[in-house]
């Protein structure tokens, strides 16, 4: 097992903050970023969405069953954890940590 972490870059960027750290760009346009953690028949959505300054000024982050064709695939029973970002971090919003299965792969995409 391996342990992904998700969180913020900046104000409009979102990804993996560890492993491959791969970031997604959404030009501080208020949609959510979407990626896809799967291993084998498995698999689970990340969701990140920066809020407005008039509301937080941070992002939200979670996670969401998958879709995969049209059949849902549940969440699957991988530990996950939010927590505040650590001493010295630059982020300033909460972190998703994931552990998941050393096969899994990450996939950034937009609805």
């Amino acid at each position: 097992m391996r342990t992904l972490m998700f969180a913020e870059y900046s104000d409009d960027t979102f990804g993996l903050i560890n492993d491959s750290q791969d970031d997604f760009d959404c030009y501080a346009n208020g949609e959510p970023i979407f990626c896809r953690v799967k291993s084998g028949k498995e698999s689970v959505l990340v969701v990140g969405q920066y809020a407005p300054k008039s509301l937080s000024g941070g992002w939200l982050v979670g996670i969401c069953p998958d879709e995969i064709g049209m059949e849902e695939v549940p969440v699957p029973a991988w530990p996950v954890r939010l927590r505040a970002p650590a001493s010295g971090d630059s982020s300033y919003s909460p972190v998703l940590e994931i552990a998941v299965p050393d096969d899994a792969t990450v996939e950034f995409f937009q609805t």
